[in-house]
């Protein structure tokens, strides 16, 4: 087994190096992981270079293609899964080999539904849990096997020419190759799109945890949710988010710093602080 952490970076330089002062704490405990960014700008190409981070660059400034080009790079040199991060976020030692032990075990796609978010302004920590009754997965900490990706790539989309039993005549739905080639050959269904279909929307800097497990659920490849009773993945906030600190503390639940950074090593943790002196 040979997965890879991939990231995208977003020209940010103060949470940007949380996900290398994670890197660096990993690295002695998991020596035969790989990383893998995503840069669209020559600081962030500097900051990779300086880190000893391997990298890819994309033309345009967006996190889906950011992700999908950081994947296609892990794939392409032989990597049988990859897993997600921010530049933003930092996940525990315990959590990344909850995900690995997950992956040793056949699962194809797993992670967390819970997460801690850490504004690195105020030290103000909170806990967010998915609030569905399935498992649906949190974006940071997920890891996906190879072969559930390229199920996603091979998918197409049909529409039924016939009603039956489990559908209508007229709809559609995107299946696995092989499943659409019998349907089609069946005359129950006609071939709509069979473009090759990519796992994030790489026009979207937004919406793409949803996006991407939707695709893979899509395919039959449903979400494993790991937990062990802590938290595992911490997402950091500062000024430049997607989804800031202040939109999201309505949907969370306040707790403790420790309970957000307990994983952290010293210097991790002396990072932060120097960033709330900073900031006061």
């Amino acid at each position: 087994m040979t997965p890879a952490i991939i990231f995208a970076m977003n020209n940010r330089p103060i949470q940007s190096q949380i996900i290398f002062n994670t890197i660096d704490r990993l690295r002695s405990a998991f020596p035969k992981l790989e990383y893998i960014a995503a840069v669209s700008c020559d600081e962030d190409e500097d900051l990779c270079a300086r880190q000893g981070i391997d990298y890819v660059i994309c033309p345009q400034n967006l996190a889906g293609l950011k992700f999908e080009t950081a994947m296609e790079r892990a794939l392409a040199t032989g990597h049988s899964h990859v897993i997600i991060m921010g530049d933003d976020d930092s996940i525990s030692n315990d959590g990344l080999q909850m995900l690995l032990d997950a992956a040793s075990r056949g699962i194809d796609y797993a992670g967390f539904k819970s997460h801690a978010l850490y504004d690195m302004n105020s030290g103000v920590a909170m806990t967010h849990t998915q609030p569905y009754s399935c498992n649906k997965l949190i974006g940071a900490g997920r890891i996906i096997s190879a072969r559930a990706i390229e199920l996603v790539r091979q998918s197409v989309v049909i529409e039924y020419t016939r009603t039956y039993e489990y559908w209508t005549q007229g709809e559609r739905a995107r299946v696995p190759r092989e499943v659409a080639e019998y349907l089609c050959g069946y005359y129950f269904a006609k071939m709509h799109d069979d473009s090759p279909r990519t796992l994030w929307n790489t026009l979207a800097n937004s919406g793409l945890d949803h996006w991407s497990e939707m695709n893979l659920v899509s395919v039959g490849v449903t979400p494993v949710a790991l937990d062990n009773g802590r938290i595992h993945i911490t997402d950091f906030k500062h000024e430049k988010n997607i989804w800031p600190f202040s939109i999201l503390e309505n949907k969370c639940r306040k707790c403790d710093e420790e309970t957000a950074i307990w994983f952290m090593s010293e210097r991790e943790r002396e990072y932060l602080y120097t960033i709330k002196t900073i900031q006061k």
